[in-house]
């Protein structure tokens, strides 16, 4: 289920009155989602912001969905567009990654369809002029990654992505990939294995950076963060 909500922390000698009911002014229908992205953008164009939400996290393999704004800032307690496939959906990121004046959705999988010994990957469901595609267009080699979001990283005036994600407990798996390795304490392993057995978690960072035609680059080996090698990976 899916509402809006509002939490404050009230600290001493600080008072604020906060303008919002205690209550939720919407909530999605029970569908048995297990929202986990969500993200606002206007994906049909009519000027009216709308709710993106991406579903599944580590419990179900759901879809990814959008809540259109009903013209008065309402919605539509069950979403008005589902896409047609399932995954483990993590965080999302919207923005216009192609240029051409409409939103389109990047999502990270977390996991892959048989649960936690299978990896995900990176999506992107382009706009094609105010609808998403039903189905991913770009979808990434398997890897696990549970965030992403776009940025110019390379300063060329175009948006490019980045992901984060990891594996508990046997993370090392994951570097055989050849992304960033990153302990817990942010330092760079030689071999790109953890440091200690103690480290129980070890975050990945990879960076998509668009060229041409949808082209991503990402990198090919364990290498310090400030520094990317990169191959080809075409749409």
């Amino acid at each position: 289920m899916l509402f809006y909500s509002v939490f404050f922390l009230s600290l001493p000698g600080f008072s604020q009155n906060i303008p919002y009911p205690v209550v939720p002014d919407w909530e999605s229908s029970p569908e048995g989602h297990v929202a986990t992205g969500l993200g606002l953008a206007d994906i049909n164009g009519d000027g009216w912001k709308d709710i993106i939400v991406a579903n599944g996290n580590d419990i179900h393999r759901q879809h990814l969905v959008v809540y259109y704004n009903r013209g008065d800032g309402s919605f539509n307690p069950v979403p008005d567009w589902e896409s047609q496939d399932i995954d483990y959906h993590g965080q999302l990121a919207v923005s216009d990654l192609n240029a051409d004046g409409w939103p389109d959705v990047a999502v990270s999988v977390y996991i892959g369809p048989e649960g936690f010994s299978s990896p995900g990957k990176l999506k992107i469901y382009f706009n094609n002029q105010g609808v998403l595609e039903d189905e991913p267009s770009f979808v990434s080699y398997d890897y696990y990654t549970f965030s992403c979001a776009m940025g110019d990283a390379d300063g060329d005036g175009d948006l490019d992505i980045a992901t984060t994600g990891g594996d508990p407990i046997k993370a090392w798996m994951i570097t055989e990939r050849y992304f960033i390795t990153i302990t817990e304490l942010f330092q760079i392993s030689p071999n790109g294995h953890p440091r200690s057995n103690s480290v129980r978690w070890m975050l990945t960072l990879v960076i998509w950076i668009k060229m041409a035609n949808w082209t991503l680059l990402l990198p090919t080996r364990p290498i310090p963060i400030t520094y990317i090698l990169p191959m080809t990976l075409a749409k």
